[in-house]
């Protein structure tokens, strides 16, 4: 069994090494995060509470050390359904070469059946890109280095999908990680040595 390793970061203390990794990441992407901010009564006496959630792009986000279950994703799609806002699940620390994390939607609403949605999203990037189900595997933290700030989430699968914080789609520079405040969180995460009461 893994061993989860509590660490203190930025004045707060994290119940795991993997979610101080995602704060550090968030910090020197220069994100804003709250740590576990408010639980959820997902009804029939399940309560939930979220990692993070990101109020720069109004959205939850989740951190597992290793795949999740098919029931921690339930959890995530009743928490985006009664909060309204989507929830971002990650596998692992943060990894500029890994497709880590899963979208899981508020609804389904906004089903594409029929389309190649890799040739979609390409075509139509600077658009938020149509979910194809309550939730999709695939896709990771990128920006446009042109301008520091707007944050992106880039898949080989789905395209990319721009989630803020302004929602810029005035670029015409699709977006990378290369020399960007994600490629700052990115080498953050990984070079952090965590001290004892780290501030």
């Amino acid at each position: 069994m893994i061993r989860v390793i509590e660490t203190w970061f930025d004045g707060i203390h994290f119940r795991s090494r993997t979610e101080a990794r995602w704060a550090v990441f968030f910090k020197s992407s220069g994100l804003r995060y709250e740590y576990e901010k408010e639980g959820y009564d997902l009804g029939g006496g399940v309560w939930y509470l979220p990692d993070f959630w990101l109020p720069d792009l109004g959205r939850w986000f989740e951190v597992k050390g290793q795949r999740p279950s098919r029931d921690e994703i339930e959890k995530c799609r009743a928490l985006a359904y009664e909060s309204g806002s989507e929830v971002l699940l990650a596998v692992g620390t943060p990894d500029p070469e890994s497709e880590q994390i899963i979208r899981v939607y508020p609804d389904l609403d906004f089903v594409v059946e029929g389309k190649d949605v890799r040739n979609y999203g390409l075509r139509n990037w600077r658009a938020y890109p149509a979910p194809t189900d309550e939730y999709q595997d695939w896709w990771q933290f990128a920006d446009d280095h042109l301008q520091e700030g707007i944050i992106w989430l880039d898949s080989s699968v789905y395209g990319a999908a721009c989630l803020g914080p302004h929602r810029e789609r005035s670029t015409d520079h699709f977006p990378s990680i290369a020399n960007s405040a994600t490629a700052r969180g990115f080498n953050a995460a990984r070079r952090e040595r965590f001290g004892a009461h780290h501030t």
